[in-house]
């Protein structure tokens, strides 16, 4: 018994140094295999569009409409990645998870599947991506319900501009608060609180809009308009009445969500230092209804500085062909209003670039009047440069620091004022 046992010993330890030699004397590209293999690296989304609209970011549904769809089709397409090794598969299912559809697959993880939805239906979105080592995504990531309306998108944010003024008309704080996108640019909160002192301060709210158009942009739609209001201050019973023009932006959520407005405003008035993100040109000059924190209440000449909601300074690391949305801080590959690569970055969504002086970044609020370029702007370490973007919005960008990834680190500001 105790030489089968000293026998069997010797056995393992030659398997034990015999693998501890290949491992050694193993090829690069095979240690590599054996680490890849035993790991936990996982897949990931860096970008899932339907169509031109990224969806990568939807926590719960998205509304698309007719105008969204390209020959009454969708093309979802996006790119799944890993920090180390090769992505062998990408399934989509539309019926949460019943059944599944295999995705043509590219080079780097690229991956697109095309289908034709029925109007007014909802699917149940699912997407998973597999390495050849077996490593799944996680399912719950990228998981939300969609569907396209039978209406074209414009005539739903008409309709969401109308209940929102309805609600607010109506006093109806709660209503209107679901109305509101969660990720609202400027300072929810404070929307909150100031639609509360809003009902307040005034009495016998009533306003008159006209739209003049709608715009789609970066999958949003901006919704320009002119309005005639009236109200009564509560403390006083004094009638005040102002006219001006101002717009405010619809991002998609469940139906068509208020996700941005710009002074003058005509929903959280009491507050537009944290509510308003930037403050319409055509209004500067124009006497607006104005209070201050007691509910006093009058009019005042809507002014042209925009050091309100935002504006303070922002940090983000993009990878080589990682953009940046600056309104919203969003990160996407390929897109953003600039996209980093190497040492320059590309201007996208009809955004434009104007030079400033390195080191003035601390001290800048407003941007320079230009000229404006939308050829690539240099990514130097220290450079400075102000961005217009398509909406016709400023934001003014540091260049920080950039790594051997490549990568660059970032620092901006959004909004400030225009020149």
């Amino acid at each position: 018994m105790n030489n089968r046992i000293r026998k069997n010993g010797f056995i393992l330890l030659l398997v034990a140094c015999y693998l501890g030699v290949m491992m050694l004397t193993a090829t690069p590209s095979e240690a590599k295999w054996w680490i890849f293999g035993k790991s936990d690296n996982t897949p990931e989304f860096a970008s899932i569009k339907f169509n031109s609209i990224s969806v990568e970011d939807v926590d719960e549904q998205i509304t698309l409409g007719r105008e969204d769809l390209v020959s009454g089709e969708i093309t979802i397409r996006g790119r799944a990645e890993l920090s180390d090794g090769v992505i062998g598969k990408v399934e989509i299912s539309l019926d949460g998870g019943e059944t599944w559809h295999k995705a043509v697959l590219g080079d780097r993880g690229m991956f697109t599947l095309e289908f034709k939805p029925e109007l007014e239906q909802e699917y149940d979105f699912r997407i998973k991506a597999l390495s050849t080592a077996g490593k799944s995504s996680d399912l719950e990531d990228h998981s939300f319900t969609f569907l396209v309306g039978a209406m074209p998108s414009t005539e739903n944010i008409k309709t969401a501009f109308n209940e929102l003024l309805r609600l607010y008309m109506a006093e109806d704080h709660a209503g209107f608060m679901r109305l509101v996108h969660p990720d609202f640019v400027g300072d929810l909160a404070a929307l909150d609180d100031a639609i509360s002192d809003d009902f307040l301060f005034f009495d016998n709210i009533r306003i008159e809009p006209n739209i003049t158009r709608i715009v789609p942009f970066d999958g949003n739609y901006e919704l320009y308009f002119t309005f005639n209001r009236q109200v009564q201050v509560a403390n006083s019973g004094q009638l005040l009445k102002d006219s001006a023009a101002s717009s405010m932006t619809f991002a998609r959520g469940s139906g068509f969500l208020l996700y941005e407005m710009a002074a003058p405003l005509i929903f959280g008035v009491s507050n537009p230092a944290e509510v308003a993100t930037n403050v319409t040109e055509e209004s500067i000059g124009s006497d607006v209804l104005d209070c201050n924190n007691d509910g006093d209440c009058g009019l005042a000449e809507q002014g042209d500085d925009t050091e309100i909601s935002g504006g303070s300074s922002e940090t983000a690391t993009l990878a080589h062909g990682q953009g940046i949305f600056l309104a919203t801080g969003a990160l996407a590959v390929f897109d953003g209003d600039i996209m980093f690569e190497t040492n320059i970055f590309f201007m996208n969504n009809n955004a434009s670039w104007a030079a400033m002086a390195n080191g003035s970044f601390d001290t800048a609020t407003q941007a320079p009047a230009g000229p404006y370029e939308f050829s690539p702007a240099p990514a130097t370490t220290g450079s400075t440069f102000a961005v217009k973007l398509g909406d016709g919005t400023y934001a003014i960008v540091e260049v920080d620091q950039l790594t051997g990834t490549p990568a660059c680190v970032i620092n901006y500001k959004y909004p400030v004022s225009g020149p």
